[in-house]
């Protein structure tokens, strides 16, 4: 009976030890994908924020996203957000992350969301991006623009 036990005590030991090796290597590789995640998403801000230009956003644009903005109504609401100026700071609040899913249909997804705080020539602005990887890649599924400057304008009918 005390060898079964010492057996069986074994057994679970070792299960536990590759259990916890196991989401160890979970943890560094989602640590490693986030750092990845957040640079990208500075990146894309920075870049589409440059010139606000459409074809900056649209070349990092996830097909979900082209299928609800279409390149002639990117440039319409580009032509708000370029009263906003030149971009002078940028910084992640921390807001978000990443976001690991399964489906029968797609199989693994991996999503990140975060929110930037920015100072523009015109004013402070929030920055929401959401991304998606595929095949390695992160893709704009989300990109959002909250500013006080624009609603400002818009309301003095300077736009």
């Amino acid at each position: 009976m005390k060898k079964t036990f010492v057996i069986l005590a074994c057994g679970i030991l070792g299960f536990l030890l590759l259990l916890g090796i196991g989401v160890g290597v979970l943890v560094k590789k989602g640590m490693a994908v986030d750092q990845t995640s957040q640079a990208e998403a500075e990146g894309i801000i920075r870049a589409v924020a440059a010139d606000w230009d459409t074809k900056a956003l649209l070349d990092r644009a996830s097909p979900e996203l082209k299928a609800v903005a279409p390149p002639a109504d990117l440039e319409k609401l580009f032509v708000l957000f370029r009263r906003l100026g030149k971009l002078h700071d940028l910084e992640l609040s921390g807001q978000g992350g990443l976001h690991y899913s399964m489906t029968t249909d797609n199989g693994k997804v991996v999503t990140a969301s975060y929110v930037a705080n920015a100072t523009f020539d015109g004013g402070p602005a929030t920055v929401s991006i959401d991304l998606i990887q595929r095949a390695g890649k992160w893709e704009v599924m989300k990109f959002y623009i909250h500013s006080k400057a624009l609603v400002e304008a818009a309301a003095e009918g300077k736009m």
